[in-house]
């Protein structure tokens, strides 16, 4: 499945929220938002996607200057694909936060492929 966003916003460790690591953002044309979270001791990730949660064991993301791709093993969670393709334009100055953030989300749980500078 293929979206687009302005930005992507990466919280890579809310204090508050128990140190809740979360990737999120939003997709203006389906107005939809996207969320990939994860707890330091959780096994899963929880993928939030058109107002549901999915909680995922395998998960592989690859981010670039201009793209985020989710892919996961079940098929049941990006209508009936296993994957989410977001074309984004978050300033590159942000982009550390956002690659730490799926450092922390991805750790010990699924793969994070970069594909920075």
């Amino acid at each position: 499945m293929y979206m687009s966003t302005h930005t992507l916003i990466g919280t890579p460790c809310d204090e508050e929220e128990d140190n809740l690591a979360s990737l999120s953002c939003h997709i203006v044309d389906d107005n939809v938002y996207v969320i990939l979270a994860r707890y330091p001791d959780d096994d899963e990730v929880v993928i939030s996607f058109e107002d549901d949660d999915y909680s995922v064991e395998i998960v592989r993301v690859t981010l670039s200057p201009t793209l985020l791709r989710i892919e996961i093993a079940d098929t049941d969670v990006f209508e009936e694909e296993n994957f989410l393709e977001i074309t984004h334009a978050t300033d590159a100055d942000n982009l550390a936060d956002v690659e730490q953030t799926l450092q922390n989300i991805l750790g010990g749980t699924g793969k994070y492929v970069s594909q920075l500078a």
